[in-house]
């Protein structure tokens, strides 16, 4: 039991390493494909499970879809935020819309309401 929790432990402090590694080649892809005109409408309209999904007034609000991002939390990488962020339309208030997903200590997920 002992010998599995450090295994565990380990597998949490490699993860946590990964993504501070990371942080900064995803920050550089999130500049790449900012400039890539309708990026997040064709690969989400191209995605195998997504695209069946996608109605004619999803393509519309996908039109101003110009950012699709994750954090992971450094301390917990279970832990994360997605941000969304849209041009300027009339179909949100907001640009940006945000949802935070936790995982309890005992394992147990819940998310935040959109923001």
């Amino acid at each position: 039991m002992q010998l599995e929790t450090e295994v565990e432990n380990v597998k949490k402090e490699l993860v946590k390493q990964q993504n501070r590694l990371l942080k900064p080649i995803w920050e550089k892809r999130k500049a790449i494909l900012s400039k890539i005109p309708d990026f997040w409408l064709v690969a989400i309209g191209n995605h195998p499970v997504l695209a069946p999904l996608i109605s004619y007034e999803d393509v519309e609000i996908l039109n101003h879809l110009t950012s699709l991002h994750v954090d992971r939390n450094d301390d917990n990488p279970e832990n994360y935020r997605i941000t969304v962020t849209f041009s300027k339309n009339a179909y949100f208030k907001d640009t940006e819309l945000v949802k935070t997903f936790k995982q309890s200590k005992d394992g147990e997920s819940f998310a935040s309401k959109t923001l």
